[in-house]
């Protein structure tokens, strides 16, 4: 995503930009309680993610102006998502080997999250203390909810 810095005629300016990056995999076994063309189940599962983010602030200075300007960025790496979910739903069976699913999860998130770097560059100008950069580790969070993981799921067995 870029966000433009609007700068006037009068004035010079660099966009912010922001990305994420998110790859995933989860596995979840299910048990049919009616082997029939409306089946109900049941089941649970678990889920492993790994994420990372960068974002640059937009930056706007006039154009007379001859001192030192700054651009922050920031950089979280590694933040793994641990998930275990319990799920319901149905599946409808339109004809014997095409189905449409709906299902609801119950699930416990943990994210963690490896390191977070800020860093400071100058745009214009110069300093003997730039760029700068600050490492922290970073944030976890635990999260309990319902949420849906397909509206409308169809399935096509061979």
């Amino acid at each position: 995503t870029t966000f433009p810095a609007n700068e006037d005629e009068d004035q010079n300016g660099l966009d912010g930009e922001s990305s994420t990056m998110m790859f995933g995999i989860s596995g979840a076994v299910e048990y049919h309680l009616k082997n029939q063309r409306v089946s109900p189940f049941v089941g649970g599962g678990l889920g492993l993610s790994m994420s990372s983010s960068e974002s640059k602030n937009s930056v706007v200075w006039q154009q007379s102006f001859t001192g030192l300007v700054t651009r922050t960025s920031t950089t979280t790496s590694g933040g793994l998502d641990y998930s275990i979910f319990g799920l319901a739903g149905v599946e409808i069976f339109i004809t014997k080997s095409i189905s449409i699913t709906g299902e609801y999860e119950f699930a416990y998130q943990y994210n963690s999250s490896d390191k977070v770097e800020s860093k400071i560059e100058a745009v214009q100008g110069t300093s003997p203390t730039l760029p700068s950069k600050i490492t922290n580790d970073g944030p976890s969070q635990s999260r309990y909810g319902f949420h849906t993981t397909g509206m409308l799921i169809l399935a096509i067995y061979f």
